[in-house]
């Protein structure tokens, strides 16, 4: 098992590049598994608030209905396809909750995750919803942080999908 394990993160860091093995070697060395770099969503008991914003007005989700939303605003993590060359602002996050709908994740702990071949430290996730009743088949731009949101935005082709399932959680708590 050892032999695999070594073998696996020469090969990694041969793909990847020297940065992103150095940025592994650290997670490594400060007691992370791999595993949980590459699957957050395993990691038990992760403290997050999520709120909910609609034009301005914000509603904190109860401690479940966050943890599904988390679920969701996981798979779309996973399924990001490009990155939007946008300049991203405290300003732009604002307008962005002041002007329609949406979730605000915010985690109590920073996280790492596996994002477009290379590891981002983040603490927060926001994502806009569609002005529809229905999104599916929309692209959807999202914007992750670390004490403040951070360029470039990200894009998923098939983010419409997960934003009605957002929607439908949403729902379920009202």
């Amino acid at each position: 098992m050892k032999k695999f394990f070594v073998w696996s993160v020469a090969i990694f860091c041969a793909l990847c590049g020297e940065a992103t093995a150095q940025m592994v070697a650290k997670a490594v060395s400060d007691g992370l598994l791999l595993q949980q770099i590459y699957e957050p969503e395993k990691i038990a008991d992760k403290a997050l608030s999520v709120t909910y914003f609609d034009h301005g007005k914000y509603e904190k989700m109860a401690a479940k209905t966050a943890q599904n939303l988390e679920a969701v605003t996981d798979q779309m993590l996973y399924e990001a396809d490009s990155l939007k060359k946008k300049n991203v602002s405290d300003m732009l996050a604002s307008a962005v909750k002041n002007g329609g709908k949406g979730i605000e994740i915010v985690y109590e702990k920073e996280r790492q995750i596996a994002m477009r071949g290379q590891i981002l430290y983040i603490d927060r996730i926001l994502v806009p919803f569609c002005a529809q009743t229905e999104c599916d088949g929309q692209t959807i731009t999202f914007y992750l942080g670390r004490g403040t949101y951070f360029a470039p935005a990200y894009t998923v082709s098939t983010g419409g999908t997960y934003v009605d399932k957002l929607k439908r959680i949403i729902e379920k708590q009202k």
